[in-house]
């Protein structure tokens, strides 16, 4: 049976797993039974609760070697080593699920390595965990396996009174209860000192437990209050860490802002450039145009002239081959410039009247309120010139005649 429970004892290594491995040997009444049991709470038809709850029978007393009990109860402090170290389950204390959780983390390695993790743990939480067992079966609950079977002590060649009873840690301060546990020390925290030793470990009296307690809540607190400084300096440093971050965020923002404003403002001085060049290119074309147009005003005007001005010098050349003897006309041929239409030019009798030219230029459809100019010299016909000759008007042989619509 031992064997069984020797091999079965590493996958054991989950919480409350000691007082149940004591508590379902002390119940059983024989070896099958203990196997059964142990593997309906591990084994996945049953949990720690189940088989703690079960009827107690008669107490049978096994025979497992102290170096088996070994692996389940920490050495040198017997089953109730939990007890025996903090005394009083740490109700003194913070509450004494925080020395349970020290001693299982540290493998019930001593009252200074659990101090030390507590204190290298402040953060862990005073409160049971979601899947904590119940009291019972907590290590500090194995209290009715106090003692190792006598027989089972004597059988397996139990060191009595001034032998070697320990084994110490050279360099360590740690004295560990018989040479199966030492061993198991080695293997598992790499260790090679070790040296016989005779002396026994003696339980912890009240008062050095006591002291212990208050050494342990004084580092505790110390270290707490450490902690909840280093808290603050790291809260300061995060807290201007944001400050800092969020004024060059704000700065970015603004830095981004202003370049959208001024690249809005670019694009709107471009625009209105662009505009203002389109218009002066409409002006201009409007200007050129206007040139343009009085130009070719000038010029037809100045044809006109030229022209107006050539009929009215050969009108007034005289003929030389015959002094003193005027030549007489019996034409006169007129060339009248009408407004938006052809010159007209038309034969009369030089003994036409102003009269007959009106008439004559009404039936070539100048229709209207018209009158008759000569260009060169100046002169406007008026009404006492209508029944005129042409020859009394000098507008013989030829003449040229300006038509105004009034």
């Amino acid at each position: 049976m031992t064997q069984q429970i020797a091999t079965m004892i590493p996958q054991l290594r989950i919480e409350g797993a000691p007082n149940v491995v004591l508590d379902t040997v002390k119940k059983a009444e024989d070896s099958s039974d203990v196997i059964v049991r142990l593997y309906e709470a591990y084994g996945g038809r049953a949990n720690a609760r189940l088989v703690s709850s079960l009827p107690i029978k008669s107490i049978y007393r096994c025979n497992i070697l102290e170096d088996e009990l070994e692996m389940i109860i920490p050495a040198g402090l017997g089953t109730n080593g939990f007890d025996q170290t903090f005394g009083m389950n740490l109700t003194e204390l913070d509450g004494d699920l925080m020395g349970q959780k020290a001693w299982k983390a540290t493998n019930g390695a001593g009252l200074q390595p659990a101090m030390d993790w507590i204190l290298s743990h402040p953060e862990v939480s005073d409160e049971p965990d979601a899947d904590e067992p119940p009291a019972a079966q907590t290590l500090g609950s194995a209290t009715t396996a106090t003692t190792a079977p006598a027989s089972s002590a004597e059988e397996e060649g139990e060191i009595q009174n001034g032998e070697q009873t320990a084994q110490s840690l050279g360099g360590e301060g740690l004295t560990i209860s018989l040479a199966a546990a030492a061993e198991r020390h080695a293997i598992r925290t790499q260790h090679q000192n070790f040296s016989e030793s005779t002396e026994a470990i003696a339980p912890l009296t009240p008062e050095e437990k006591k002291a212990k307690l208050a050494e342990l809540k004084a580092r505790l607190a110390e270290k707490r209050a450490l902690k909840a400084q280093e808290d603050a300096e790291e809260s300061k440093k995060q807290e201007k860490m944001r400050r800092r971050t969020g004024q060059e965020i704000s700065a970015v923002k603004e830095q981004m802002e202003a370049k959208e404003m001024k690249k809005a403002f670019d694009a709107k001085r471009k625009e209105k450039e662009e505009d203002r060049l389109a218009r002066a290119k409409i002006k201009a074309q409007i200007e050129a145009d206007k040139q343009e147009r009085l130009a070719k005003k000038e010029e037809a005007k100045r044809v006109a002239q030229a022209e107006v001005a050539a009929a009215a010098s050969s009108s007034t050349v005289k003929p030389t081959n015959v002094p003193g003897v005027a030549k007489e006309y019996k034409e006169a041929r007129l060339q009248i410039r009408v407004p938006g239409a052809a010159p007209i030019t038309h034969t009369f009798s030089a003994d036409a009247t102003l009269t007959d030219v009106r008439e004559f230029l009404q039936t070539q459809g100048c229709t209207g309120v018209f009158t008759l100019s000569t260009t060169f010299p100046r002169k406007t016909f008026g009404q006492e010139d209508f029944t005129k000759s042409l020859k009394e008007l000098n507008l013989v042989p030829s003449s040229a005649l300006m038509l105004a619509y009034a």
